[in-house]
């Protein structure tokens, strides 16, 4: 299994903020007319896959063609990887892969990516990865709102709203990071540094509230010690008890044998 990198997410304005964009310029035929599916083998879920290829051709122009620099090119093809991913992951209904989405789209689309930039680059994440990837998604996604707020302020201004689904986001993230010794442990560093750099006096500018709550630290999960014990030693019982069941029966035989023996000569030597 590769080893991802989660360093795009440094560009996630970019990738939001033509995200949204992408919402209302995609319905067009220069994207529509050729992301038009085989019916038989895709008719039970044909227009979601459809509207999932027009919004991929969109997305890829606005990124790749709204900037001059070719700087930022291998984190945008990264990006688009997971963004497809978590289009046909997130469907429960769709059951295509994302090789074989990627595969009809460029058998259909003569003219999409010409300069081969996604060739090999798109295909599908481990479930692992993609978890991953969707806790830092989800994180910079209400991050980035609060940006928003603090550039252009709204009539509710409520950055905490925001915040508290970060705290929550993150709370999550963090429990699979013991140590930061992974790449995606260290890229929740990344994130924490950028929320901790804007939860300061005169950053929050257009925020009702003066501060964020803060983000947590990783919490080692907590067990009663003395449940547990309790529970271990219930359960030797039950299992001893299982496997010797008829082991109260010959004790209670044997005692009983043992007193009436020592009665017996007990009587004799009396008797003599």
């Amino acid at each position: 299994m590769r080893e991802e990198s989660y360093d795009f997410f440094k560009y996630f304005e970019d990738y939001i903020k033509y995200e949204k964009s992408v919402e209302t310029e995609w319905n067009v035929p220069t994207y529509k007319n050729e992301c038009m599916f085989d019916k038989r083998l895709y008719a039970p879920n044909l227009n979601e896959l459809e509207v999932i290829c027009a919004k991929f051709k969109c997305f890829h122009n606005s990124l790749f063609y709204s900037f001059s620099s070719d700087n930022k090119h291998n984190e945008y093809v990264q990006y688009l990887n997971f963004w497809v991913n978590y289009q046909l992951k997130d469907n429960k209904s769709l059951s295509t892969t994302v090789d074989s989405f990627y595969d009809n789209v460029k058998d259909i689309s003569y003219t999409f990516d010409r300069k081969k930039k996604l060739e090999g680059n798109i295909y599908n994440i481990s479930d692992e990865q993609f978890t991953n990837m969707k806790y830092l998604y989800d994180l910079y996604r209400n991050f980035y709102e609060i940006l928003i707020i603090n550039k252009v302020p709204t009539n509710k201004n409520n950055c905490l709203e925001y915040s508290q689904k970060c705290v929550k986001t993150y709370e999550d993230a963090i429990q699979k990071c013991p140590d930061d010794n992974t790449i995606f442990c260290q890229s929740l560093n990344v994130f924490k540094g950028k929320y901790e750099g804007i939860n300061k006096k005169g950053s929050l500018k257009n925020c009702k509230e003066n501060d964020l709550p803060p983000l947590p630290e990783y919490k080692a999960p907590t067990v009663d010690i003395r449940t547990s014990l309790e529970g271990q030693l219930s359960s030797m019982e039950q299992s001893d008890q299982t496997e010797h069941p008829s082991i109260p029966y010959f004790s209670y035989v044997i005692g009983f044998t043992g007193s009436f023996i020592g009665i017996f000569f007990t009587l004799l030597i009396l008797y003599k």
